[in-house]
């Protein structure tokens, strides 16, 4: 259920945890990865990495480990909710566009055909945030 704030209703990060997957991470443990948004890494079964330049996004990546003994990296990842990403100035999404990976953890406004499992809810023009609804 969205919350009632004020005036307003806010929809960002309402999420079922039973929406979630654990996958292979290719990429950097720093803490940056987190809450970013991740696309299937190309070639790679069952691995996700943080979302580059045009990349269908499958979700929000929520915690990554290093499982050094293991020799691996795994990671959760909420494939549905409302969740907020930055994103790219140079192709800022609309209210009601699809969006994909912009690299460095933003968004950018998906072209013709791509992003059909994202919504973009709201824009801030001011933090350069959206809402992003998967589906």
């Amino acid at each position: 259920m969205s919350q009632v704030i004020g005036d307003g209703v806010i929809h960002a990060s309402i999420y079922n945890e039973d929406a979630s997957l654990t996958w292979h991470f290719d990429g950097v443990i720093d803490g940056s990865e987190r809450n970013a948004p991740v696309s299937v890494k190309a070639g790679v079964n069952k691995t996700v990495e943080v979302a580059p330049a045009d990349a269908e996004l499958v979700g929000r990546l929520f915690k990554a480990e290093d499982r050094t003994v293991e020799g691996i990296k795994v990671c959760s990842v909420f494939h549905h909710g409302v969740w907020t990403f930055p994103y790219d100035e140079l192709a800022a999404p609309a209210v009601g566009d699809s969006v994909v990976g912009a690299g460095a953890g933003k968004v950018k406004k998906a072209g013709a055909g791509a992003g059909k499992n994202t919504l973009v809810s709201s824009v801030d023009t001011t933090a350069k945030t959206c809402d992003v609804i998967f589906r």
